[in-house]
Parts: C-alpha cells; sequence; structure tokens
C-alpha cells in the first residue's frame, strides 16, 4: 500500500498534478465550452428545423397539414386538437423516420450533418481538455491549441446551417415522383415554393454557435494564465543527527550529520544537500556532545575553526568526508 502511495505521488509529481494550477481564470472558458457542447445535445434529432408549404404534402401525404418539424434524419408531425382548433405537436412521440431518404438528401444535407458531427467531435475533445486544466499544467502552445479547437468547433458549427440549402426547402412539389424529377422553384417569384424556418434544434445550434466564439475568445485573445507557484512549507536548514555505536569493547561510536538546505527560486525548489561524516574515537560520552552543539550551531567557518582547536586536542583520530 506504502509503496502504490509513494507511485502515486511520483507521477503526480511528474505531471505537476494539483488542484487549479492555473487559477481560476481557467473556469470560465471550461464551463462556456460545456454549455456549448450541451446546446449542440438539445435537440432531438427532428426539430432543427420547421417547414411548411408543398413538402409537407410530399411528407404527410395530407393537404391539410399546415407544417411539420424537420431534423436531419427524422419528421415529426403535428396533431389537430378540435377544442382548440389548432395544430400542436407533442414532442413525447416518436420521431418518423424519411421513407425517402435517399432522394432528400442532397450535397447540402451531407455537408451539414458531417459538420455537425464533426463540430461535435472537436467541441467534445476540447471541452474535456480544458477541465484537464483544473488539475494539470498546460503549456503555452497546448492551451492556444484549444482555443484553436474552440474556434474550429465555431466555425463548423456555423457552417451547418447550410442544411436550409437543400432542395427540400426549396421545393414545390406536392409528392415524391414531382420532386425526384426535378421540380424545384428557386426562384423569387413562386408562391407555392416551401419555406424552412429556425425551430429548436437550430437555434440551439446557433446558441452552441456563440457560446463557441466567447470560448476562443476568452483563451486567444487573453494571456497565458500561467501555473501558480507551489509552496511548500519547511525549513532553511534541517539538520538530522545520528548517533549509532559501532562496538562496545573499544567503546568507538559514529556520529553523522545530515544537513539539508532547501531554498525556493521564482517557483522551482533547489534542494541543497551536504553530507558529513565524522568517525570519533573517545572515552568521554561529554566530549561527543560538546562536538555535536558546536556543529549545530556554527555556519560552516566555525566549524573548520573548530576541527582545527580539536586537532590539537586530546581527542585523535577524527577524520572527515
Amino acid at each position: 500500500m506504502d509503496s502504490n502511495k509513494i507511485t502515486c505521488q511520483r507521477i503526480a509529481d511528474y505531471f505537476n498534478c494539483r488542484l487549479m494550477p492555473h487559477g481560476g481564470i481557467i473556469l470560465f472558458p471550461a464551463v462556456i465550452c460545456t454549455l456549448a457542447l450541451c446546446a449542440s445535445f438539445a435537440d432531438d434529432g427532428c426539430d432543427y428545423a420547421r417547414v411548411s408549404g408543398p413538402a409537407v404534402e410530399m411528407l404527410t401525404g395530407s393537404s391539410s397539414v399546415p407544417f411539420v418539424d424537420c431534423g436531419m434524419s427524422a419528421y415529426r408531425i403535428p396533431g389537430y386538437y378540435p377544442a382548440e382548433n389548432s395544430w400542436r405537436v407533442v414532442y413525447t412521440d416518436n420521431c418518423r423516420p424519411y421513407e425517402y431518404m435517399d432522394l432528400l438528401t442532397d450535397t447540402s444535407w451531407l455537408a451539414s450533418e458531417w459538420l455537425r458531427f464533426f463540430a461535435l467531435v472537436v467541441g467534445g475533445t476540447t471541452a474535456m481538455f480544458i477541465w484537464t486544466s483544473a488539475c494539470l499544467t498546460l503549456r503555452p502552445n497546448y492551451w492556444q491549441a484549444a482555443g484553436i479547437g474552440a474556434a474550429v468547433t465555431c466555425v463548423s458549427t456555423m457552417c451547418s446551417f447550410v442544411w436550409f440549402y437543400t432542395k427540400l426547402c426549396h421545393a414545390n412539389a406536392t409528392n415524391i415522383n414531382d420532386f425526384e424529377a426535378g421540380r424545384v422553384d428557386e426562384g423569387e417569384g413562386s408562391t407555392t415554393q416551401t419555406e424552412c424556418t429556425l425551430f429548436f434544434g437550430s437555434k440551439c445550434a446557433i446558441t452552441s454557435t456563440v457560446l463557441w466564439a466567447v470560448a476562443s475568445a476568452l483563451i486567444l485573445l487573453r494571456p497565458y494564465p500561467y501555473p501558480v507557484p507551489k509552496y511548500i512549507a519547511h525549513d532553511d536548514d534541517d539538520i538530522v543527527p545520528s548517533v549509532s555505536k559501532l562496538s562496545s569493547d573499544n567503546s568507538s561510536s559514529r556520529f553523522t550529520l545530515t544537513a539539508a538546505n532547501r531554498r525556493q527560486n521564482m517557483g522551482k525548489d533547489e534542494k541543497k544537500n551536504s553530507f558529513r561524516t565524522v568517525e570519533t574515537m573517545s572515552e568521554s560520552q561529554g566530549s561527543l556532545r560538546n562536538i555535536s552543539d558546536s556543529l549545530r550551531a556554527g555556519p560552516d567557518s566555525e566549524y573548520r575553526q573548530e576541527r582545527k582547536a580539536l586537532a590539537g586536542s586530546q581527542m585523535s583520530g577524527i577524520t572527515y568526508a
């Protein structure tokens, strides 16, 4: 268990894994990207546009239905309520797939589908990547790449509105045979031309486009949020003495002194460790304590003076490494 904790700690230190390394500023683009992604998934697939005109009779087979709600893969027919004398859509009903999908789809239809799919993939990847900055440190080029991903998603979502240039939105045919024959009127003088207007799905796409544009501007136009330095509370000098007896016959002892100096400069920890080993042979324990006290209290210059004084005293056999 301890080895696993040590391994996890080393991995966290290697990737500088900690909470909000860039500060709270990264929450703004992260939340906006998440909202934009949610807006892209808000529609149910058959409420992208509201179609009215001759194409409604072609889809429903009835001339009394005033409109249908169309998506890129299915559509929904409203129901008539005599008590209110109105047509309403029950959104709990299942969507109806297109019977002649191969005839309805054209270049604009396919381009819109692929652009929406591409926007969902790039947008989802960008949103998840930005959220990783909540616990990992991102380099400036990675941060710029996230902003470019948000901009690409914005442009792709905006270009998906090419669906409104499909043949279905400009047809004046009331049956599928005339539609297949190519009776599509794109002139402005036609009074029986099909009309496609914005509905819930396309309005959500507009909201998503605006949010992706805001997120891209927050990332690309603002300066890079440098990581907040990680401060560690510790002493400047950490001296750890360790005394162990080698043999009880000759009354010899070993004194090990470890001095670790840790200082931090510009957010980087600089660790300086120095190790000195002093091996003494002494008959008096009091002399050993005096040496330890002098090593703890005095700096390096005083330590050298103490060493010279001890060289001429009664104690002998002192070595330094």
